[in-house]
């Protein structure tokens, strides 16, 4: 029991530290963040001419605004912008121990939860301005859904963990490999109306920022650029290199992974 105190000693201090915008995605974030709050659009202010934001999604700078609307001056609204990364990672904790609950039981989950909690990165993240706790409390509890899917109706079960994915996608883009992976895993056990529903709940939900994008072009300063999705177009696998340089970082990637030994309560069954 000694290691709680610890922890929330921990916690507090890192929730205390009167840090912001070390990062650049966590300037940007406080940045369109207040653009938000303020009524000016998903904008990056800080650049001149204020050009649209179309790299980072929307969910977590909105959820950022809706604080900032309550506490509106900067930077002594810090620590309340904090709450956001803080509640998700505790939320994060809840969901791994909703997840494990059933293989672990309810103690062997809560000790999970302990250790998620317990990580020093955890504790960085949940109090840093930046939405990977955002993204990986959705992102449990999608996969949480998705695992029940095969025993439930389709329906609103199968529309709700849909949804549950297309927030994580609007969290950080990653989350395009958890819409696939969803949409397989159904089809491969031959659930085709739930798929069905799945995929265009997924799509439905994921076009606003799809749209955004789409009506938004790339600066063509290589400066801006940078703060835009030309960013991430200009250097992933898809869209660039030829055919043999594709294959070789593929099998280099493939090589270096390396996948933990897990108890075999512990992997997710298949769907």
């Amino acid at each position: 029991m000694i290691g709680i105190p610890i922890l929330i000693a921990a916690y507090a201090i890192a929730f205390l530290a009167p840090v912001a915008g070390s990062f650049l995605d966590d300037g940007i974030y406080i940045v369109t963040a207040k653009s938000l709050a303020e009524g000016n659009g998903y904008r990056i202010q800080s650049l001149p001419g204020d050009p649209p934001q179309t790299k980072h999604p929307f969910l977590f700078p909105a959820l950022l605004a809706a604080v900032w609307r309550i506490w509106p001056s900067f930077p002594e609204n810090v620590q309340a912008l904090k709450t956001v990364p803080l509640l998700f990672g505790f939320l994060w904790a809840w969901a791994v121990w909703l997840g494990f609950r059933d293989e672990l039981g309810r103690t062997g989950a809560a000790w999970l939860a302990a250790l998620t909690l317990a990580s020093p990165w955890t504790v960085f993240l949940s109090s840093s301005l930046l939405s990977e706790t955002l993204f990986a409390f959705l992102t449990w509890l999608a996969l949480s859904r998705i695992r029940r899917l095969r025993e439930e109706p389709a329906g609103w079960p199968v529309a709700f963990a849909a949804l549950l994915t297309a927030a994580a996608f609007l969290a950080r883009t990653s989350g395009i490999a958890l819409i696939a992976a969803g949409i397989l895993a159904l089809a491969k056990a031959k659930k085709w109306k739930q798929c069905g529903i799945y995929a265009a709940v997924c799509a439905v939900c994921c076009s606003p920022w799809t749209l955004w994008q789409a009506a938004n072009p790339a600066p063509s300063s290589p400066v801006f650029a940078y703060y835009s999705k030309a960013n991430y177009a200009a250097w992933n696998l898809l869209a660039n290199f030829d055919v043999g340089q594709k294959l070789s970082i593929l099998l280099q990637n493939l090589a270096k992974a390396q996948r933990p030994s897990l108890p075999r309560c512990l992997d997710f069954p298949a769907i």
